[in-house]
């Protein structure tokens, strides 16, 4: 796993990105500094249409603050994203 969050060179699929964000709290219990590198390339890689995942993960109590901010970062730039990308989607 720390092979992929530090090799993760494209943007992911919607399906890969869900399940990428899925198993954070599992990468929490076993390896936290995993979780970081992922949440860390995900701010670039991860597919805006995974917001829903991100927010149902920041609705959880069982995550550890310094990871409530980063996703509640990341929430916010697959908004800004995802309006982007309907935006040119228009043009």
């Amino acid at each position: 796993m720390t092979t992929l969050a530090t090799g993760w060179q494209q943007a992911g699929s919607e399906d890969f990105s869900r399940a990428m964000v899925r198993r954070l709290p599992e990468l929490l219990d076993k390896r936290q500094h995993v979780a970081t590198s992922l949440v860390r390339e995900a701010l670039v890689r991860i597919d805006p249409r995974a917001q829903p995942e991100v927010e149902r993960l920041l609705e959880s109590q069982f995550i550890p603050v310094w990871l409530r901010a980063a996703l509640e970062r990341l929430a916010q730039r697959m908004a800004y994203r995802h309006a982007m990308r309907l935006e040119l989607d228009q043009v």
